[in-house]
């Protein structure tokens, strides 16, 4: 029997009665087969033939091909000529296809395939054998797979066998080995990497690199994708002059707060090859939310001896700590509309890795916090015990216990066009010592504090070239009353000096922590000016100056009992403080500027200024130059980039350079750390090669060469420079994430 192309007469065969011409142009019902060709052929009950650009599909299923045999007694279905299959993300086409489509099993000799699409990377391959393997599974045989281009086939993936689960969106691979530019770089017994964006467990590709430290270094990584809110990693990382370390990282989001991401961290490495110990290094940084406005912290770092991070590490952060800090605190907030309280209870010690700098351990500290409204008055509570202890290991010195109370009341008045808030308070501190000796007191305080913060906003348009702003001035008056109280018989656990800037400059305490108050009779001027774009609303320029007038000398200092003669033991006779500046500019080519100046007028001389400079016209177009200078102390400077050469290379740079010796800071004239790289982006691929120089806090330096080669869709060959460029070079853009390229 012959008839003219009708889907309805093959879904009435194939389905049964029910079926109508209506029904061709519907969506058909799950379980339904839809064929469609130039000419079909019915034979009897048992079999249909589809002659010229035939199609069938049935629940997501969808084939194509010259002429397409259906056996329904067997549900088999043979296709011939230019087939196409298509399921999910995923298509095939070959010269030949057999399947039962019921089950989705069957075979089609010398296929090319696609994977993925709908926004994410799509894989392209072709092998000799496809074996669908049921509804989520397909199985090939000597497989090649790229996410390059069609006409691009710049790497490849060769694989004796690669199945592929839609399910769980990966693929795996067993003795395969990477082509890359025609040349073979890479083989393994074993790999499963994502075809989607969704995480996967499997096996990731090897990174290697070589230090001076450690010697030619080569890890293999094993992910484990636990749950959505969990993850893990385990790496083997091989160090030719040190052994074989192991490395593990667990990562999970907080059930009640999503934003959240805790990771836990571990390295071992047994027996050190040139220490001749066992060494380890753990970090775990974990926030939980218990409701109710109930929520709690744990930090605990330690390693197994002084020099861990100077023999491991390549980034100066860690090369130059010496507390580690082990730390669990819980907290409470209430907020409401007219008060907001906080509760804290901590424990807190240290590893201390110089044996010189041993900070209190707070065993424990208490804390409670609040804001009231009480009618046009503003309230506030800071309540606070801290019991002081040192690690057995310190010298012997003062410990205790610190007691404070400081309840304040302030009045705010505001207008649009300034205002003025007038402040009152009480602070009073106790103590219970140990180890006081003759030289320590444990005295109780209760010093009064007043202050008037003051200012006005004025504002007028102005036109910049074709651009309107809104320009203010704002002037500003700060007065603080503290009567003096001597000070000087009480510890010192957590206090110092606060450093002077334009934020500091309206403080009403010039010390942090609780060891200290400062007398105070004085007063600050300052006077602010913004231009604000009337188009965007954003700022594009401030400008802020300032300086602190006092008409009583300071008395209070850090000075401690023991050590009576130390610098910071003499009060200062000044009437003014330093003359401070800061400028910050945010202009239309991408310029970004911020500076800070610190002036002695009395000496004429600088005391402290640092200096930022940013182009950043476009993504992966980025130069950086900052300068930083303390008088005495330190003097830098700082540059960077990340630059297009051409299309598709980027170069990388970074210099961090001390001008000036200073011993007591560690501070060496030459360089800290130095960086060079080259990046190309050919679309499926990102090759970068960074050499990288370190100066520890023991001066001496440590060599890094990186080199990457990263296959867009899969994995990643070669040690990973990506965190050190984005710590090195502010703004730094991965390539990969650059629309467009480059000419």
């Amino acid at each position: 029997m012959s008839i003219a192309r009708s889907t309805t007469l093959a879904m009435l065969f194939l389905c049964g009665a029910g079926s109508s011409a209506h029904a061709a142009e519907t969506a058909p019902d799950k379980g339904t087969t839809t064929i469609d060709a130039m000419r079909l052929e019915i034979y009897m009950d048992r079999e249909m033939r589809a002659f010229g650009d035939a199609e069938i599909s049935k629940d997501g299923q969808y084939i194509k091909g010259d002429r397409i045999f259906v056996n329904t007694i067997n549900d088999e279905i043979h296709a011939v000529g230019n087939v196409f299959v298509k399921q999910g993300n995923a298509t095939a086409e070959g010269p030949e296809l057999r399947m039962k489509m019921e089950d989705r099993e069957g075979e089609m000799p010398e296929p090319s395939f696609t994977i993925g699409g709908d926004g994410e990377r799509k894989g392209r391959g072709n092998a000799s054998t496809i074996m669908f393997e049921g509804p989520t599974k397909e199985r090939l045989k000597s497989v090649r797979y790229t996410t390059c281009e069609a006409g691009v086939n710049d790497w490849y993936m060769h694989a004796n066998e690669l199945e592929i689960d839609h399910h769980s969106e990966t693929a795996t691979a067993t003795n395969a080995w990477i082509q890359f530019k025609g040349m073979p770089i890479l083989y393994t017994p074993w790999i499963d990497f994502p075809f989607s964006n969704e995480r996967a467990s499997g096996v990731l590709l090897p990174t290697f690199g070589s230090t001076t430290r450690s010697g030619f270094e080569l890890a293999v990584p094993y992910y484990l994708n636990i749950a959505p809110e969990m993850d893990a990693t385990i790496t083997p990382r091989y160090m030719s002059k040190r052994g074989t370390q192991v490395q593990g990282e667990f990562r999970y989001l907080d059930r009640s707060n999503p934003h959240i991401v805790n990771t836990d961290r571990l390295e071992y490495l047994p027996n050190d090859d040139m220490t001749g110990r066992s060494r380890y290094a753990i970090n775990l940084r974990n926030t939980h939310t218990f409701g109710g406005g109930w929520w709690g912290n744990l930090q605990f770092e330690r390693v197994s001896d002084d020099t861990y991070f100077s023999d491991m590490s390549t980034r100066i952060a860690l090369t130059s700590r010496v507390n580690l800090p082990q730390q669990v605190d819980l907290h409470y907030d209430k907020n409401t509309l007219t008060n907001d309280w906080h509760f804290t209870l901590m424990a807190q010690q240290y590893q201390t890795l110089d044996k010189v700098s041993y900070p209190y351990q707070r065993l424990p500290q208490i804390a409670l916090s609040g804001f009231q409204e009480l009618g046009p008055i503003d309230t506030r509570l800071s309540t606070e015990f801290v019991r002081f202890d040192k690690n057995s290991a310190a010298p012997i010195s003062v410990t205790g216990e610190r007691y404070t109370i400081y309840p304040t009341a302030s009045l705010p008045l505001l207008a649009s066009y300034g205002y003025i808030t007038p402040k009152v308070g009480l602070r009073y501190t106790g103590y219970n010592l140990n180890n006081a000796g003759t030289s320590y007191d444990s005295k109780s305080t209760a010093i009064p504090t007043f202050s008037l913060d003051t200012g006005l906003y004025f504002d007028r348009t102005m036109r910049v070239v074709k651009n309107v702003y809104t320009q203010t001035l704002e002037p500003r008056l700060f007065y603080v009353y503290i009567p003096y109280e001597n000070q000087n018989r009480l510890p010192i656990f957590d206090t110092g000096l606060s450093d002077l800037n334009i934020s500091t400059l309206f403080a009403e305490n010039q010390f942090v922590g609780g060891d200290r108050i400062n007398d105070a009779n004085q007063v600050t001027l300052a006077l602010t000016s913004r231009m604000i774009d009337q188009r965007t609303g954003v700022q594009r320029l401030s400008a802020t100056i300032g300086e602190r007038f006092y008409f009583n000398d300071p008395r209070v200092t850090t000075c401690s009992p023991a050590n009576p003669t130390a610098a910071e033991c003499s009060s200062t006779n000044t009437v003014h403080s330093d003359f401070l500046t800061a400028v910050s500019a945010k202009l239309l080519n991408g310029w970004n500027a911020d500076a800070a100046w610190q002036y002695n007028t009395d000496n004429s001389e600088t005391v402290r200024a640092n200096m930022g400079l940013r182009y950043q016209p476009e993504p992966g177009k980025i130069m950086n130059l900052g300068y930083r200078f303390t008088r005495d102390r330190l003097e830098q400077i700082d540059v960077s980039t990340e630059w297009p050469l051409g299309t598709n290379w980027y170069g990388l740079a970074r210099f961090n350079y001390s001008l000036r010796n200073n011993a007591s800071t560690n501070d060496k004239r030459g360089p800290i750390e130095a960086l060079a790289g080259l990046e190309y982006n050919a679309g499926c691929w990102q090759a970068r090669t960074v050499v990288h120089r370190l100066t520890t806090a023991t001066t001496t330096a440590n060599y890094s060469i990186f080199f990457q080669l990263e296959l867009t869709g899969m994995s990643s060959i070669g040690s990973n420079p990506l965190d050190l460029l984005k710590r090195s070079i502010p703004g730094f853009t991965n390539p990969d994430q650059i629309s467009n390229t480059v000419e």
